[in-house]
């Protein structure tokens, strides 16, 4: 990509999280959507319309967004993070757990992933469960649920072999 072209995705994202901190939820996704349309595949401009989606409770939408900026930057701790959101809102407590420590392995001092595992940890708690009880008994059936487990394991060919047999076979999707 040019350098011009390069500035004017750049000045679109901008612009776009400006709107977006206002308030201006349809208005940023169209610029985002130009952005994506100017540079296909754009993690920073695929993240941003997934907060958008997320925001306006399309949830499906926002994880399907969010796993291609992952594929395209698998070392962003702030999607990870907002994947680990998506996968606790969608009750994929063991999701939202595997997507907020591969955050807090990026980046150790990201406290927005260090949060949700504390989230996660009070739930827990709330239930009287550890996370291992919790996935033998509440199977993560939702589509959105199983689409955050679809992009932990396209984004992290490995992830597979880091989780344990019991998680991963209770709730990625088959």
């Amino acid at each position: 990509m040019s350098s011009e072209f390069h500035k004017l995705v750049e000045a679109l994202l901008n612009d776009g999280a400006e709107l977006l901190k206002t308030g201006d939820f349809a208005r940023a996704r169209e610029i985002f959507d130009e952005a994506m349309r100017i540079n296909p595949g754009n993690p920073a401009a695929l993240h941003m319309a997934a907060i958008v989606a997320s925001m306006q409770g399309r949830l499906l939408e926002a994880i399907t967004l969010l796993n291609g900026s992952l594929l395209a930057r698998p070392d962003d701790a702030k999607a990870w993070a907002n994947l680990a959101r998506m996968a606790l809102s969608s009750g994929n407590l063991v999701g939202a757990e595997v997507a907020a420590s591969i955050a807090c392995r990026i980046d150790a001092s990201y406290g927005a992933a260090r949060q949700i595992q504390v989230q996660i940890q009070s739930h827990l708690e709330a239930v009287g469960m550890t996370l291992e009880q919790y996935v033998r008994r509440v199977p993560s059936a939702t589509p959105e649920a199983q689409y955050v487990w679809i992009g932990i394991h396209m984004a992290t060919p490995l992830m597979a072999t880091q989780i344990p047999p019991s998680m991963a076979t209770s709730n990625s999707p088959t």
